[in-house]
């Protein structure tokens, strides 16, 4: 038979509660409820397998699950040379040049990545973009570097 473990529900909760008891002060009067919201969270985890201690107050939450890794990164240091966008004006991706003319194409849809490359793309600023072996058109990771 399989044990399954229950502890990884818990923990996020564990870890908001604590960053949250973090954050009001001692005169608060929500403090001691916080405070005891955290014990009973502590003891669930610690009555369901887990150790308290060792998930740290986060506004995310806490995993216990291993996060997946890239197998093999590849890195490029380029100047963006285009944006591509949808017909309906919604952004898609954009474009990169090296120095020997050579373009290498990436998608994304994110707003936050559309105004990195477009700030990078307007001041001519260098950007290093990191993509995994898997999906080597998909951004993993942006440096912009500026002069």
């Amino acid at each position: 038979m399989n044990q399954v473990r229950i502890e990884p529900r818990a923990a996020p909760k564990l870890a908001i509660l604590k960053w949250r008891l973090g954050r009001t002060t001692a005169t608060d009067r929500w403090q001691p409820v916080l405070a005891r919201y955290v014990d009973v969270a502590e003891r669930r985890v610690r009555g369901l397998g887990g150790d308290p201690d060792h998930i740290p107050p986060s506004p995310l939450g806490y995993s216990t699950l291993a996060q997946p890794t890239p197998s093999h990164e590849n890195k490029h240091i380029r100047k963006v040379c285009g944006l591509r966008c949808n017909r309906f004006g919604g952004f898609e991706g954009f474009d990169l040049r090296t120095l020997d003319g050579a373009e290498h194409r990436f998608h994304a849809r994110e707003r936050r990545i559309e105004a990195l490359v477009k700030q990078a793309w307007m001041e001519r600023h260098l950007i290093v973009v990191i993509v995994s072996a898997a999906a080597t058109h998909w951004p993993a990771e942006f440096i912009l570097l500026q002069d």
